[in-house]
């Protein structure tokens, strides 16, 4: 998982201050001071899940959604005390991570790892933490993988378990997805292993 990294836009001086803590910060640090701020609106958020950008005073936006979905922080009150600046950043980065987490578009299905629920067409599934491990590990794989590769990556077992408990899960989830979404190839069994 990629550590959390703070984009200080537009003062050298408070980049340097937070360098001198940095070993106390659960994050890292960037410094960028000829990004313009019309440009972090447009990011590609792909490439930016990790970071948030930190503007002192001078951005000009209307609307606080534009603000939060463009992961800018945006400190008007100053001067701020250092501890509460660092509990500030701290929380803005625990809001863009929950919501960065809310959808994951698997399929044509979209998976909530907040509220474990997978849905399509206005139907609803609830899951368990297990079966969202089963279904991202399977997910982000590029290859099928077989009850061995799932007995360590998401049971996290190295002893062999009974084969049964692997097939057994998959094969509940299967059901599920049967039944509720009439999808019998969500996940697909193959010679060499489970894939979605």
């Amino acid at each position: 998982m990629l550590k959390n990294q703070l984009c200080v836009t537009n003062s050298k001086i408070l980049h340097e201050i937070l360098y001198e803590i940095k070993k106390e910060l659960n994050f890292d640090l960037i410094f960028h001071e000829d990004f313009v701020t019309q440009k972090i609106i447009n990011i590609d958020k792909e490439n930016f899940k990790n970071v948030i950008f930190l503007v002192i005073n001078n951005l000009k936006i209307n609307s606080k959604e534009q603000i939060e979905s463009s992961r800018i922080l945006n400190l008007e009150k100053l001067p701020i005390k250092i501890l509460k600046l660092i509990e500030k950043i701290n929380i803005f980065f625990l809001r863009v991570n929950f919501k960065s987490q809310s959808n994951i578009f698997i399929k044509n299905y979209e998976l909530n790892l907040n509220s474990r629920i997978i849905s399509k067409n206005k139907k609803i599934l609830k899951l368990t933490e297990k079966e969202i491990l089963v279904i991202l590990f399977l997910f982000n794989a590029n290859n099928p993988k077989n009850i061995n590769d799932l007995q360590k990556e998401v049971w996290k077992q190295k002893l062999t378990l009974e084969t049964h408990t692997v097939e057994t899960h998959i094969y509940r989830l299967r059901q599920k997805f049967l039944k509720v979404f009439n999808d019998k190839f969500f996940i697909l069994s193959r010679r060499l292993g489970y894939s979605i």
